[in-house]
C-alpha cells in the first residue's frame, strides 16, 4: 500500500495514512458505514477477524475486542484539533479517522464500501447491556425476515439500521452490532430453506401484543412459569386472520395439552411459527423443528457421558469455583452459572458453538433431585454458612472424590487445588470474594455430589441423567411446544 505521513494534531499522534483503495477484499455492500454521518463523533467500532491491515499488524488488535473510535476528521487549513466534517459534495476517497486507546489514530483512506468491509460497529460491553443486546439483535432478526417474506427484499444494512432506530429506544439501539445484521442475513436463508413462507404474517418477538395471552394461559393451565421453559421462540411469525382470532380463542382453553395441540396444529399448516435465534460465527447455519413431543423419547445419535470437570476460577472479582462446567463426551456442557449473583442457574450449551443452547429449568433439575434421588440440592445464597454445614460440605466432597467416575475424569492439578481450598473454605471470610468462594463451594461440590453420587451408577453411565439435563436446556420437557431452532 501507499503510506502517506500526517502531521501530529492537538497532542494525537496520527499514523500514516492506510491507503485501502488497492486492497481487493470481498466486499459486501450492506456492512456498516464508518465515513459518513450515520456514525459521528465518538461511534466505536471493531476489526472484522481477519480483516486487520497488514500495516497494523504490529499493534495487535484483537478483532472483535480492540475499539476503535472515531475522532476529528482534518481538512485542509482546518484549524488544528477542530472537529470538522468534511464539505457536501467534495471529491475525492473516503476517509475515516479512527483513535485507539492508546490516543494513536489512524488515518484509513479508500472507497467506503471497501471500509466498511473491515470493520463492524462496536456494541457496549456489561452485564447490564445483556437485554438491551437481546432485544437489538432479536429485532434487526425480526427486520430481516419481515422484509424478505413480505417484501421478497433483503434489506441493505443501513435500511436495517434505519428501521431499527424507529423500533427501539435510544439505549437499546446504541448497542447496535453489525454481526446481528449478519447473522439475521444467514437466519433467514436457512429458515426459509427449512420452512419456505410468503407473505401475509405479522412479526413480534415474545410475549409481546399477540402471543402475551398465549404465554399468560400456559401459565395458568400449568404449564412452565418461564416462558422460554414452554417455547423458546424469540421471534413469533404469526397469519394476520389467525392472529386476530388468538385473543379470543386462547382463554378458552382449560387444559395445557389441548392447548400445546392448537399450537402444534396452527405450526403445521403454518399459521403460527415460534422461532428460536442463535448467533454464532463458529457453527454452520442451521434450522431444525424442535417438536418436544416427537424429542422427548428419541434415542440421541450424542455421545452423553461425562469425560470431565472444570472446576472454574474467573470473573472480574476471579472467584474459585465460579462457573464451573461438566463437560460430555459429545461436547454437552451443563455450566453452573450466577449471573452476578450468588444464586446458582444451569446453563446448556456445546463446546463446539459459541453460544448458549439454552437455560435448564433449575425447578425441574431440582424437583427430579428431590423426588427420585431424595436429595435437595444447595443453588440458594447462604448468608451464614455454620459449622454443621462446612462439615456436611467437606463429608460430601470425601464420597464425591471416592466415585470411581469422578476418579477418572480429575487430573492432578484439579485435585491438588480441592485439597487447597479445604483448609480455606473450613475458615470464615472477611471479604466479599471470600464469602462468595465459600457459597460457591458449597454449590460446586453439592452438584458434584448429586451426578457422582446421588444418582445411580445406571443413569450415570447410560446417559440418562444428562440425556434429562440435555433435554431441559433444549425446552424438550412436559408442557413445552413446538418451535424452529434457528442458527446462523
Amino acid at each position: 500500500m501507499n503510506l502517506e505521513y500526517t502531521n501530529n494534531i492537538s497532542g494525537h499522534l496520527l499514523k500514516p495514512f492506510i491507503d485501502l483503495s488497492v486492497l481487493r477484499y470481498n466486499i459486501n455492500s450492506c456492512m456498516a458505514s464508518i465515513t459518513k454521518q450515520d456514525y459521528g463523533e465518538g461511534s466505536k467500532f471493531v476489526f472484522k477477524p481477519g480483516k486487520v491491515p497488514a500495516e497494523l499488524r504490529s499493534y495487535n488488535y484483537s478483532p472483535g475486542k480492540d475499539i476503535l473510535i472515531k475522532t476529528f476528521e482534518p481538512v485542509q487549513n482546518g484549524k488544528l484539533g477542530e472537529t470538522v466534517e468534511r464539505p457536501k459534495g467534495s471529491k475525492g476517497p473516503d476517509m475515516a479517522y479512527l483513535r485507539d486507546k492508546k490516543g494513536i489514530v489512524h488515518v484509513f483512506r479508500g472507497k467506503e464500501t471497501t471500509l466498511k468491509s473491515i470493520f463492524n460497529v462496536a456494541e457496549k460491553g456489561g452485564t447490564k447491556d445483556t437485554e438491551k443486546r437481546t432485544e437489538c439483535s432479536e429485532t434487526v432478526s425480526l427486520i430481516i425476515f419481515k422484509n424478505k417474506i413480505e417484501n421478497s427484499k433483503i434489506l441493505n444494512e443501513e435500511q436495517c439500521i434505519e428501521i431499527l432506530e424507529s423500533l427501539v429506544s435510544r439505549d437499546v439501539f446504541e448497542v447496535y452490532n453489525s454481526t446481528y445484521y449478519e447473522s439475521a442475513l444467514k437466519q433467514i436463508e436457512v429458515f426459509q430453506k427449512k420452512i419456505g413462507l410468503t407473505k401475509g404474517y405479522v412479526y413480534e418477538r415474545q410475549k409481546k401484543d399477540i402471543t402475551k395471552v398465549v404465554y399468560n394461559n400456559v401459565s395458568k393451565l400449568g404449564g412452565p412459569k418461564s416462558p422460554d421453559n414452554f417455547n423458546p421462540g424469540d421471534l413469533w411469525i404469526i397469519k394476520k386472520d389467525y392472529a386476530r382470532e388468538i385473543q379470543n380463542t386462547y382463554p378458552r382453553f382449560d387444559n395445557i395439552n389441548t392447548l400445546i395441540t392448537e399450537i402444534s396444529l396452527a405450526f403445521q399448516q403454518k399459521k403460527m411459527i415460534s422461532v428460536s435465534l442463535k448467533a454464532t460465527q463458529k457453527g454452520q447455519p442451521s434450522a431444525e423443528i424442535i417438536d418436544p413431543r416427537d424429542e422427548i423419547n428419541k434415542k440421541l445419535d450424542i455421545d452423553l457421558g461425562i469425560k470431565a470437570v472444570n472446576i472454574g476460577y474467573g470473573g472480574q472479582e476471579k472467584i474459585p469455583f465460579n462457573n464451573p462446567t461438566i463437560i460430555t463426551k459429545s461436547g454437552f456442557t451443563i455450566r453452573l452459572t450466577h449471573k452476578g449473583s450468588p444464586t446458582l442457574y444451569f446453563e446448556g450449551s456445546f463446546a463446539s458453538q459459541d453460544f448458549q443452547l439454552g437455560a435448564i429449568d433449575a425447578k425441574k433439575y431440582n424437583t427430579i433431585a428431590q423426588d427420585k434421588y431424595q436429595y435437595e440440592l444447595k443453588t440458594k445464597n447462604y448468608n451464614r454458612i455454620d459449622t454443621p454445614m462446612v462439615i456436611r460440605t467437606l463429608d460430601e466432597l470425601k464420597k464425591v472424590e471416592a466415585s470411581n467416575l469422578f476418579k477418572k475424569i480429575i487430573t492432578p492439578k484439579q485435585t491438588k487445588d480441592l485439597e487447597t481450598y479445604k483448609s480455606i473454605f473450613q475458615k470464615e471470610g472477611t471479604t466479599d470474594v471470600e464469602k462468595k468462594a465459600r457459597i460457591f463451594f458449597i454449590q460446586f461440590v453439592s452438584i458434584m455430589y448429586y451426578i457422582f453420587v446421588k444418582v445411580i451408577a445406571k443413569d450415570r453411565t447410560t446417559d440418562k441423567h444428562m440425556k434429562f439435563a440435555f433435554n431441559l436446556a433444549r425446552k424438550v420437557q412436559e408442557f413445552s411446544s413446538v418451535y424452529v431452532k434457528v442458527i446462523g
